[in-house]
């Protein structure tokens, strides 16, 4: 749609739930959408079958209106449009993370959220985030699950610090090629790989 009009721009995220935005701006590649509170971006929206996705720079929510993210929001999983570019992800309030929501979204970084909110990751969630280093995982200071193949290939990791993790997932680490020493020491029980 037009990318100066308001409306097409909630259409495009589905209607969302909340408060739909009130008003965008667009400056050169930069869209400041306005207004919006209490947002869940639906599933897939810039990841999987849609191409938007691939030139994606950087999402920062400064006002904390997306307090959800479904299913592969910025994934690509397989489908060859995914946010491969995309290296920072600011999304403060964002409270629930769909399965596969970063999944291969392997120029990211910077992630913000409320990582002290998480106690569990559903599967594939930062699978394939290969640029992610241990300073921003370590921030899942309470995270006690991790579902399968969670953090699988994400080569950054060094050391991080899982000492609250009581139980992950199949393949939950594989392929984490990096990992010298990561502590698990509360781990009850791990999946196959």
């Amino acid at each position: 749609g037009d990318a100066s009009d308001v409306s097409d721009w909630n259409d495009f995220f589905n209607s969302p739930t909340g408060t739909p935005f009130t008003s965008v701006v667009v400056a050169n590649n930069a869209v400041n959408l306005k207004g919006g509170s209490g947002l869940t971006l639906r599933d897939y929206v810039f990841g999987d079958n849609d191409p938007t996705g691939t030139s994606l720079l950087e999402v920062v929510d400064t006002l904390g209106c997306i307090i959800a993210c479904g299913d592969g929001v910025f994934s690509d999983y397989g489908s060859g449009n995914g946010c491969y570019a995309l290296t920072k992800i600011h999304l403060p309030a964002c409270i629930a993370l769909g399965d596969e929501v970063f999944a291969d979204c392997a120029s990211l970084t910077d992630l913000v959220l409320p990582f002290a909110s998480y106690t569990v990751l559903g599967n594939d969630v930062l699978t394939g985030c290969t640029s992610l280093l241990d300073s921003v995982v370590n921030q899942f200071v309470n995270l006690t699950s991790a579902g399968g193949s969670c953090f699988q290939f994400c080569t950054g990791l060094v050391s991080p610090d899982f000492s609250a993790l009581l139980s992950a997932g199949d393949f939950c680490f594989a392929y984490c090629t990096g990992l010298v020493s990561p502590d698990f020491s509360a781990l009850l029980s791990a999946g196959d790989f």
